[in-house]
């Protein structure tokens, strides 16, 4: 019972550190974006332009910064269902990419019925369908590229198991 709690303990940690990564990359693409399209739409430099670059990119920070939290953690709800047990090395790329494309792409439809109902999501769905789409290719594209930076990052920078004891700045070896 004991390692069941543990277990469920650490598939939520899991679950919510992706997302709080997922909103932090998001957040930071969404406020990029904002910045880039505020500044294309206004070449004039009149006192409330500011205003306006300002108000988009904080929207588009939060919009985004929403979406990929909620796109990050139905990924690790995905992961966290089907290959708990496997390692990062034994996770295949394409499997990533698939779960990942899954999970963003379920997220405008989800959203839409989560607060407005079917009927809306039915009214809504010439745009849901193409939004779903790029945003499924943005995460199955996102996920495989974060998954094979964590892979070549877990090869290259950790040595196998030289750690056993963490030695402080200043402290000798015991010699024992």
């Amino acid at each position: 019972m004991d390692s069941t709690l543990g277990s469920l303990g650490r598939k939520v940690r899991g679950v919510l550190g992706l997302g709080v990564i997922g909103g932090a990359i998001g957040a930071v693409l969404g406020g990029a974006w904002g910045g880039f399209t505020a500044v294309l739409a206004g070449f004039f430099p009149d006192p409330g332009y500011l205003r306006f670059v300002w108000a988009m990119v904080l929207g588009n920070a939060m919009g985004f910064g929403m979406i990929g939290a909620f796109t990050a953690a139905g990924f690790g709800v995905i992961l966290a269902l089907t290959d708990a047990r496997r390692s990062l090395d034994e996770l295949p790329l394409w499997r990533m990419g698939l779960f990942g494309a899954l999970a963003a792409a379920a997220f405008p439809p989800l959203f839409v019925i989560g607060t407005a109902g079917w009927s809306d999501y039915l009214a809504a769905a010439e745009y849901l369908v193409p939004t779903s789409l790029w945003l499924g290719a943005l995460g199955g594209g996102g996920t495989m590229t974060l998954v094979a930076i964590a892979k070549r990052a877990g090869r290259d920078e950790l040595p196998p198991g030289t750690a056993s004891t963490p030695e402080l700045p200043g402290q000798r070896p015991d010699p024992t």
